[in-house]
């Protein structure tokens, strides 16, 4: 229930006028200053209307004194300045939370770009139906430019603080690439980050999801997309991994090095690298039929340094190489043999030898036309 109304404040009062009463002819005048404030819970937040003035005489109560009145009226200074203490609350109020959430800005911005383990990220996303819900995710590996993230159980249709009772962290690891995080903080997507949370958030409870398999075993890869000239890497080249011939994730380099991405056993993927200027390269990871026996607890690493040839390098061949963008360069399989994954370098070593052959052509083209 909010109370607010209009109430008068008696400003001030004088009792040494030094005039009579017209009534008893005693010098026992009184003068009262008043004004009307409107009030929020009783404390006053701004003075109505203009002052007004009451003289009367506390030995007769009588005499009509107005004349007496007016003369003093001119010479009596009253403040009314704590009439504004509520407006003033308010202000400072105001003030504070505009602070605090600066301060906040400012800290999630800095969270956001500097990113630590177990940090929880709250956000907002839409639904298959297209309303908006909110979600939570839990840093738990970095990795270069690569973050990796457990993602809680349930969507929320309102915005929340916490985890409710029969929500918890899916121990399944997601990943997003830091200027993935950082474009979803400065399009508003990330609410808040929160790096210590009290126990009542329950960001602290994790659990492996009921449906997960316990054969699937992850494999991991650091990807590195080189130019073939200079060995460098190329920014803004994008990495498309396919899960099953369905897209799975989509990573650009942009100003970072190395993307680490996670891999299931049991499933076929498909790598593909693009950039605008260089020629598209397509890789093969099949990661079926691998032993029970044989896979490695803790999974696999497939270190992945793809070449890719700038067009304008080729373009003697450039037919030949548009031609054989969308073929497999090679495939990534299990070894029966060895109990181990494996590269075929067969496809790598012609693709090497034919692009030796066609920048030699082009660079002698050149040198003839000189």
């Amino acid at each position: 229930m909010i109370v607010i109304g209009q109430k008068t404040a008696r400003l001030k009062t004088i009792d040494t006028i030094g005039q009579p009463c017209t009534g008893c002819k005693r010098f026992s005048l009184r003068l009262e200053v008043y004004r009307d404030y409107m009030h929020l819970f009783w404390i006053p937040l701004f003075p109505l209307g203009r002052k007004y003035y009451q003289i009367y005489c506390t030995s007769c109560s009588d005499g009509d004194n107005r004349v007496t009145l007016e003369q003093l009226k001119s010479n009596v200074r009253a403040t009314s300045w704590y009439l504004f203490i509520g407006t003033g609350l308010i202000l400072l109020l105001v003030a504070a939370g505009i602070i605090t959430m600066t301060f906040n800005s400012m800290r999630i911005r800095e969270y956001a770009n500097h990113p630590v383990k177990n940090d929880v990220y709250k956000y907002e996303t839409v639904d298959h139906e297209g309303e908006i819900v909110y979600g939570f995710l839990k840093l738990k590996r970095i990795k270069g430019d690569s973050l990796f993230f457990y993602e809680n159980k349930y969507n929320y249709y309102k915005s929340v603080n916490g985890l409710d009772r029969d929500d918890c962290f899916e121990s399944v690891e997601k990943y997003y690439s830091r200027n993935k995080i950082k474009g979803m903080y400065e399009n508003g997507k990330i609410l808040f980050i929160w790096r210590e949370y009290e126990p009542d958030t329950r960001f602290t409870s994790e659990k492996k999801p009921e449906t997960a398999n316990e054969e699937s075993i992850r494999l991991r890869s650091d990807i590195r997309v080189l130019d073939y000239t200079t060995e460098k890497p190329i920014h803004g080249a994008a990495v498309t991994i396919y899960k099953n011939n369905a897209v799975f994730s989509k990573i650009i380099l942009e100003g970072q090095e190395m993307a680490a991405i996670e891999m299931e056993t049991d499933n076929v993927y498909k790598i593909r690298f693009d950039h605008p200027d260089y020629f598209t390269r397509i890789i093969l990871i099949d990661a079926r039929y691998i032993p029970n026996n044989n896979r490695y607890e803790n999974g696999w690493d497939i270190p992945i340094d793809m070449i890719l040839v700038k067009k304008e390098e080729l373009k003697q061949c450039y037919d030949e190489f548009a031609a054989s963008q969308e073929k497999p360069l090679s495939t990534i399989k299990y070894h029966e043999n060895t109990g181990e994954l494996h590269w075929d370098t067969v496809g790598i070593e012609n693709a090497r030898k034919r692009i030796k052959a066609c920048i030699s052509q082009t660079n002698q083209k050149n040198a003839t036309a000189f």
